[in-house]
């Protein structure tokens, strides 16, 4: 039977990573894009089991990879509309583009790759850099977020239309944006063209930003 080794809200701290045979980075990426799917806040009670099992308090769970690899800077970032009332078809349609995850508000949907199936308490659109940009700059990352809200040229149409549409539902909308970094790299800053641009949907900027111990 797997065993608890974290049942704490936060990042674990480094000893749970090594715990289960990976990178520090890899487990606070794999937790930070499981919040950011199951609309849950950055400080979320995570529950890990010695197996890499990864529960949440809303049921959401998978598991960590044990895929070994070289001590570089991670980094991605993610977009989330979420509300009872979000319609996840018509988010794809303004923006046109898939979401990494979408539901809405009752569907029964798969929590992770190897998570139960669970019912959605509120609709989620969402959508991760994670697997799309394969850079290391988080600005490329959050350009991609940029571009979906308020592309060149269109004169803010595409963003008026996603504020028309979160007035009319009552939808929130949250970027967040993982880093990992090596000892000695240097932490990066979010510009204050890509900070105007969110706040001006309106969206919650969730920063998850640290420096890898040795």
């Amino acid at each position: 039977m797997a065993r608890v080794i974290w049942d704490k809200r936060g990042n674990p701290p480094k000893y749970v990573s090594n715990r289960l045979g990976i990178h520090h980075w890899q487990l606070g990426e794999a937790i930070h894009e499981l919040k950011a799917a199951g609309h849950l806040s950055p400080t979320e009670r995570v529950i890990i089991y010695d197996d890499g099992t990864v529960t949440m308090s809303l049921a959401m769970s998978s598991e960590t990879s044990t895929t070994k690899s070289n001590n570089r800077i991670r980094t991605f970032a993610t977009l989330r509309f979420a509300g009872d009332a979000l319609d996840p078809d018509e988010i794809s349609r303004v923006v046109r583009e898939q979401p990494t995850k979408s539901y809405r508000k009752g569907e029964t949907h798969r929590a992770g790759p190897h998570g139960p199936d669970v019912v959605g308490k509120t609709g989620v659109w969402f959508l991760s850099t994670r697997r799309k940009i394969p850079s290391e700059d988080l600005a490329d990352h959050l350009n991609v977020l940029e571009r979906l809200i308020a592309p060149f040229g269109d004169q803010d149409t595409r963003l008026k239309a996603l504020r028309d549409i979160m007035e009319r539902m009552n939808l929130q909308a949250r970027v967040t944006f993982f880093w990992r970094g090596p000892p000695g790299a240097e932490c990066p800053g979010i510009s204050p063209v890509a900070t105007a641009t969110f706040r001006r949907l309106p969206a919650k900027i969730e920063p998850d930003i640290d420096i890898e111990d040795c």
